[in-house]
């Protein structure tokens, strides 16, 4: 992370075995695509989990905020609209 930057650090269940997605929020990167942000943060932690840990991680994302707030207000209401057998 760069110099003075802050990040806030969100860990949930995929639904896939006991595997998690970590998504990483900050306003860090901000002007760099998705990928070169994740290329970042798998080079800042090579060599630093288990590979117990390492296993557990279906994948990885770099958002800022308003990406974040995104994505996770698409995924209630798909969930929303899945559970809806009228739509």
């Amino acid at each position: 992370m760069p110099k003075g930057q802050t990040f806030d650090l969100k860990i949930s269940d995929s639904g896939i075995r006991k595997m998690q997605i970590v998504r990483i929020v900050t306003w860090a990167w901000k002007k760099l695509c998705p990928a070169d942000r994740i290329e970042k943060v798998l080079d800042a932690i090579a060599g630093k989990l288990t590979p117990q840990e390492e296993k557990r991680i279906l994948r990885f994302s770099v958002l800022t905020p308003n990406e974040y707030e995104n994505v996770t207000s698409a995924g209630v209401t798909k969930l929303l609209t899945n559970r809806n057998p009228n739509k």
